[in-house]
This record gives C-alpha cells, sequence and structure tokens, in this order.
C-alpha cells in the first residue's frame, strides 16, 4: 500500500510516496520523473521513500526535502538498528540501468 503525506516547504505542498513494497516502489518509479527523489534503507526495500520534487527548488528546499526523506524512509524501519539511508535523484538510477 502507497501511504501519500504532504510536507509544505516554502510554501509549496510536496509529496512524499511512503511505498511500503516492493510492488509498490515497481508501480511508482518508472512514473517518476527525473527530478524527484527516491530515499531508502540499504538492503531494505520496503523502506522506500519517493518524493515528487517540484522542477525548480532552491538549495535550502533541497535540504528540507532531504532532511524530510530521510525522517520518513528511517522511521518506515524503526526496527532497524545502525541503518544506512541512500537517497538519489531518480534519473541517476535510470542512467545506471
Amino acid at each position: 500500500m502507497i501511504q501519500t503525506v504532504y510536507v509544505s516547504i516554502d510554501k509549496k505542498e510536496i509529496p512524499f510516496h511512503i511505498l511500503e513494497e516492493e510492488q509498490d516502489f515497481n508501480y511508482m518509479v518508472p512514473k517518476a520523473k527525473p527530478n524527484d527523489w527516491l530515499f531508502h534503507i540499504k538492503n531494505q526495500p520496503s523502506c522506500t521513500v519517493l518524493v515528487s520534487a517540484p522542477d525548480q527548488l532552491t538549495q535550502q528546499d533541497i535540504s528540507s526535502v532531504i532532511y524530510n526523506g530521510i525522517r520518513m524512509a528511517s522511521k518506515q524501519s524503526s526496527y532497524l538498528l545502525n541503518k544506512e539511508v541512500r537517497f538519489h535523484k531518480v534519473s541517476q538510477i535510470r542512467n545506471n540501468d
């Protein structure tokens, strides 16, 4: 099941999609824009957050997106200790395929 949480960043409501299962990932990531962000816990496919980011973000907005994405991905895996959160722009993932 995909949960969407809207976070207000510089007067913009930015959707953070929490992908709880691998099929959520397989459904949402192909639809993502190149500038969207993906946050995940290393080696944990069920701990993923996809952020549908606006095209124009200031450096401060990007910092807020990264902070909130890491926080949400970490919260999804609260049972894990010493978790490593990784994040990428969707365009970086597609370029590595």
